[in-house]
């Protein structure tokens, strides 16, 4: 792995790691259906972004390495859970909070 490549996952481990924190932190301010959505997302990809600096290190094994066709099946389920995952929960707490936002447009607050 060239310096440049492996300075660049560490930036996006390190960010990744900043942005989990602090998803953690929200996690015990706020029990928002919304932000456990977006929260779960951002962990998910915290874990995917060290998922792929151990397959670039070749710290965890290679799909071959694992077991012919069940190693690759098994990696590329992983590979497209790390993908898709947190994409779609951050989509699904955009539409929960525009969902709240719309049923509780015009109602007035009570003191």
């Amino acid at each position: 792995m060239f310096d440049g490549q492996l300075l660049f996952f560490a930036l996006k481990v390190l960010l990744t790691t900043v942005a989990a924190f602090c998803a953690i932190l929200l996690l015990n301010k706020t029990r928002d259906s919304s932000c456990l959505c977006f929260i779960a997302g951002i962990i998910i990809d915290y874990a995917g972004q060290i998922y792929a600096l151990l397959v670039k290190l070749k710290i965890f094994f290679s799909p071959a390495a694992m077991g012919g066709k069940t190693g690759k099946l098994l990696f590329i389920i992983l590979e497209s859970f790390f993908s898709f995952a947190p994409i779609c929960l951050f989509t699904a707490g955009i539409l929960i909070m525009l969902y709240r936002h719309k049923t509780s447009r015009g109602k007035k607050f009570d003191r």
